[in-house]
């Protein structure tokens, strides 16, 4: 402390400055709100995953064609449908209830299966009325689109279709 501006007027010594904290090498520079701005985009982008992006190939689930004699009606079909998702929901599995009903149109929906942003079992089931064929897709999306078991319990789904109309669906 030999340099004059480090006494004060009445000839005492000014006590040491404290460090500024992270004034180190390591430390972003402060003049730059822009460089600290993408910092901070890229680190939550990192951080965050696939759940900003949908994840990489979509929402897991599978789908299967069965065959339905053309004399089974919608209705008994989609009873069984209806049936199957309110046992696996009771049972304590994540399998929300019937959203979307329409026998004359021949389609049935749990969970508002066209929605992205849902998680659970949601199953979809199209069938035109007198078709020979029923389609049945499910998604079993969790969170981070993590995959449920789509192919498990799509086994299990149709194995209770099958089942419920007495061997009817194959």
């Amino acid at each position: 402390m030999d340099r004059p501006e480090d006494t004060l007027a009445s000839g005492a010594e000014m006590p040491p400055l404290p460090r500024r904290r992270g004034s180190g090498a390591a430390a972003m520079p402060r003049g730059r709100p822009a460089l600290r701005c993408a910092c901070a985009a890229v680190l939550l982008g990192l951080a965050t995953g696939c759940a900003l992006s949908g994840g990489p190939g979509g929402l897991p689930g599978a789908a299967r064609v069965l065959a339905v004699p053309a004399d089974l009606p919608n209705p008994r079909l989609f009873d069984c449908a209806a049936a199957g998702v309110a046992r696996r929901a009771e049972a304590g599995g994540p399998w929300p209830p019937v959203t979307l009903r329409d026998d004359a149109a021949g389609l049935l929906e749990s969970g508002h299966f066209a929605e992205r942003n849902r998680s659970g079992l949601r199953v979809r089931i199209e069938r035109p009325p007198g078709a020979a064929q029923a389609r049945v897709s499910l998604r079993a999306s969790g969170a981070y689109h993590a995959d449920l078991g789509a192919e498990p319990a799509l086994a299990d789904f149709t194995a209770w279709l099958q089942a419920c109309t007495g061997g009817a669906v194959r």
